[in-house]
This record gives structure tokens, C-alpha cells and sequence, in this order.
């Protein structure tokens, strides 16, 4: 009977432990290329929960970090560096929309700035 009741409160005790264990990965999640010419642009989106993470790299030899990023839904925001490694005094603000294996962007400049839009399409590394 000890051991019924043992087994019993190990199972309650690692049960939320388990549930989590088994969230399912965000479809948003991965790497994402694409931009005006092939390639121009790499992501790699890192989510846990609503935060997003990851490196963002470019054809022009530039390298740099995904901040403040979100993911509700459908659609991430985030804020990175200005992808131009010679002009960093601007930064820029993402909005994308997921559709499908596409994620539609929406790219500001801060401080303001002509909008860009282009696509990405998720990569298998």
C-alpha cells in the first residue's frame, strides 16, 4: 500500500513537469530566409512562451540580435539594430504575419522612415 501511495504522489508530483515537457513548438519558430534577393536576410526565431529571441543575419556581412520581440497568434513584433553595419545610430521595427511557410514583414525605421515589406520563407538549416 506504501508503495501505491509513493507512485501515486510521484505521478501528481511530475505531472506539471510533463505537461510542459510537451508544449507544442510555436509554428513560428526556426530558420526564415529571404528578403529582395535570395538570401538577403537570415532569421533564426527562437520562442519560448510569447518571447522571441534569435540572431538576424545579412548578405552585407552584418550580424545582429532580435530585442523586445513578441509572438501572440499569427504575428511577431520585434526591434533589432539597422542592418546597415555602417549606419547603426537607427533601429529598426518588425511586424511580421505567419501564413502558411511565409512570414510577411513590415520593416520601420526608428527614427522614422520609409516602410520596407518583403517576405521570408521558413529554411531548413
Amino acid at each position: 500500500m506504501k508503495v501505491l501511495i509513493r507512485i501515486a504522489a510521484l505521478t501528481v508530483l511530475m505531472l506539471p513537469a510533463f505537461v510542459s515537457a510537451q508544449e507544442p513548438a510555436n509554428p513560428m519558430a526556426g530558420f526564415w530566409a529571404g528578403g529582395a534577393e535570395q538570401d538577403d536576410l537570415l532569421l533564426e526565431l527562437r520562442i519560448r512562451g510569447d518571447v522571441v529571441t534569435g540572431p538576424i543575419s545579412t548578405n552585407k556581412g552584418g550580424d545582429f540580435y532580435i530585442r523586445n520581440g513578441t509572438v501572440s497568434g499569427n504575428t511577431i513584433i520585434f526591434t533589432s539594430p539597422n542592418l546597415d553595419p555602417e549606419n547603426q545610430t537607427v533601429s529598426l521595427a518588425w511586424n511580421g504575419l505567419l501564413s502558411g511557410d511565409q512570414l510577411s514583414f513590415t520593416v520601420t525605421p526608428d527614427p522614422q522612415g520609409p516602410a520596407r515589406e518583403f517576405v521570408l520563407k521558413r529554411r531548413v538549416p
